[in-house]
């Protein structure tokens, strides 16, 4: 690993460790540093710039505004005069350059997920109390105003949800629950957002089989849950896949650790014989 790597590497490891007190606008440099781990571009200054002057341009357009009037600039700034565009798939495309935030930027188009966190990071900056919130759908905002939270919908300009419409989506994210979290649409947890994007990454890097980059994603998410057994499981059969069977075989001991190996998956004890075997063979090629 060069330098340059493993100094992204221990600034990554300390700001994840900060995840649980940061505030919103930590997510977008951390994203950053993601992007660079994964896939080894290293000019992510380019990309703050750019959020840096969207959210100067903003302050100095609503300074002394009243919070409706700011959340209003906001959405026109991004949605009208900028043309920031969700992309038609969303979260089902297998496109990974929905999901880069510097590509999101430049394109101005990107996942309903990462367009939902530049909208909160630009809110940030002007001092509005909007969050993304606890749903399987990521196109829906709180925003803290007063007593009585206002929801907004990404995908519409992020324009206010009126209290049905609200309710409807509440019982179809629920649908087949006998009772409904009171979580549901809680603020979610900075970590949280994290773990969230690397899994919607990791989930097309497998479609793809792009492994190498497989591998990083859950390095990363093991900093964030280092007793993961879902996480243990599936980098210890990356790793076979990319032939780097010691490491794999070291994965699938702490997994037995952490679970026993009667409970195990069918999977990682196959994969554990087969590993087995080759060890002795192995062992040479890599001391």
């Amino acid at each position: 690993m060069d330098i340059s790597r493993k100094m992204y590497w221990e600034k990554l490891k300390i700001n994840l460790e900060l995840l649980t007190v940061s505030d919103p606008n930590a997510l977008i440099p951390i994203i950053l540093d993601i992007h660079t781990l994964i896939f080894d571009e290293m000019d992510q200054n380019s990309t703050l710039r750019k959020m840096n002057f969207m959210s100067y341009e903003l302050q100095t357009r609503t300074e002394n505004m009243t919070e409706e009037d700011r959340q209003s600039i906001l959405s026109d700034y991004l949605f009208n005069e900028k043309q920031f565009l969700i992309s038609s798939l969303s979260k089902k495309t297998i496109d990974q350059h929905d999901w880069q935030l510097p590509y999101a930027i430049e394109s101005k188009q990107s996942s309903s997920f990462l367009i939902s966190l530049i909208y909160v990071y630009l809110a940030q900056s002007i001092e509005l109390p909007i969050y993304l919130i606890n749903s399987s759908e990521d196109n829906i905002l709180k925003w803290v105003n007063g007593n009585k939270p206002i929801y907004l919908d990404i995908t519409a300009n992020a324009t206010a949800i009126n209290e049905k419409k609200m309710c409807e989506i509440l019982l179809e994210a629920n649908k087949g629950k006998k009772d409904i979290p009171v979580d549901s649409f809680d603020i979610i947890p900075a970590k949280n957002i994290i773990k969230k994007y690397l899994s919607y990454l990791l989930n097309i890097f497998n479609l793809k089989k792009q492994y190498g980059f497989a591998k990083t994603t859950l390095d990363i998410l093991l900093k964030l849950e280092p007793s993961s057994l879902e996480y243990l499981h599936q980098r210890a059969l990356i790793l076979k896949a990319l032939h780097m069977h010691k490491e794999a075989l070291n994965d699938i001991r702490k997994y037995y650790s952490l679970n026993g190996e009667d409970n195990s998956p069918l999977e990682l004890k196959i994969a554990y014989c087969e590993l087995k075997n080759l060890s002795t063979p192995v062992s040479k090629l890599i001391h």
